[in-house]
């Protein structure tokens, strides 16, 4: 007999985000990206952020789970 750990299966609504924003201007609006496990087990994630230039506006909520 075996017996195997369920896995968990990352799925995201999206992989990747673009913002379009004028240099001294407001901060563009906000946007989601939707984590869902979509497998049996258990799933742990980390969330980074990181942008090309300036992107001190740029901020991350629930970067775990």
């Amino acid at each position: 007999m075996s017996i195997t750990r369920p896995r968990g299966k990352l799925l995201l609504s999206q992989t990747g985000l673009t913002f379009t924003a004028v240099e001294g201007g407001g901060n563009p609006s906000s946007q989601t990206v939707g984590i869902l496990n979509e497998g049996a087990g258990e799933l742990a994630y980390e969330a980074k952020v990181s942008a090309l230039k300036g992107g001190n506006w740029l901020q991350l909520n629930n970067a775990t789970g």
